[in-house]
This record gives structure tokens, C-alpha cells and sequence, in this order.
């Protein structure tokens, strides 16, 4: 099952919180806030892609999927995809 798609198939989506301190300079994601399946899931997801499948080591602007913490915030509403919902940029 695409992933994107599990909110349709009655798995109830969540909210959380993902933080990271491990680029902290400017043009950086210090925190998201992601819609997922579960925290696993969560992790998964990048700022700045869809996945962190995706993720370059020489990426400046996020973290490797171990320094990346996750904290639950509650239920998504059902309209709601897998995803970035918001995103907390430090810009130049």
C-alpha cells in the first residue's frame, strides 16, 4: 500500500512533532510537525522530500533518521495526508 494512500484505507493518521539538533545553522529545519501512520513512519519523512529515503549526507537543511526525535501530538483529522503539515525554516 502506497503510503501516501493509508489514510483512505481506515488506518487512523497522527500528528507528530519532529525535532532534530544536529544542523542548526541557517537554512536549516529545526522541527516539523508531519502527519504519519506511526512514529517509524514518521521518521521517514523529510522537509524538504518526500522521504527520508531520499536523504543525501550532504544535505545541511535536516538529519539522519537516528537523530531525529518524534513526539506524539494526537489524532489527525481524516482529509489530512502523510506529510510535512508545517514546517519551522531558520532562513538566512
Amino acid at each position: 500500500m502506497h503510503r501516501r494512500q493509508a489514510y483512505r484505507k481506515g488506518i487512523t493518521m497522527k500528528l507528530y512533532k519532529l525535532t532534530q539538533n544536529v544542523n542548526n545553522g541557517y537554512e536549516t529545519y529545526p522541527a516539523i510537525i508531519v502527519c504519519a501512520k506511526n512514529p517509524e513512519d514518521a521518521k521517514r519523512i523529510s522537509p524538504s522530500s518526500t522521504d527520508i529515503d531520499d536523504y543525501n549526507e550532504y544535505s545541511h537543511d535536516w538529519a539522519d533518521i537516528k537523530d531525529i526525535q518524534c513526539e506524539y501530538i494526537g489524532k489527525a483529522a481524516a482529509h489530512i495526508q502523510r506529510g510535512v503539515v508545517l514546517a519551522d525554516y531558520t532562513g538566512s
